[in-house]
């Protein structure tokens, strides 16, 4: 995503086997995606989901902490 955001960048790369990774910068990055559209839309698609499913998370987590508050009220109010 940095290479939208110009923030550092955060990413980690695994793999289970040797493998050759490069990093791409945005003026190297630029030019490619202006020869191959297409992968704006794959782009916009991944970020979706990323999105998608940290909105799920946070409704989760606020849905627990929202839980939480309830018990230690009924706990302590009794």
């Amino acid at each position: 995503m940095s290479l939208l955001t110009g923030a550092p960048r955060s990413a980690t790369v695994r793999s289970r086997e040797e493998t050759l990774v490069f990093e791409i910068g945005r003026q190297a990055y630029l030019p490619l995606v202006q020869a191959h559209p297409e992968w704006v839309d794959e782009l916009a698609a991944v970020m979706e989901a990323r999105l998608r499913r940290r909105s799920v998370r946070m409704a989760e987590l606020q849905a627990v902490g929202t839980d939480l508050r309830t018990r230690i009220r009924r706990t302590l109010l009794g």
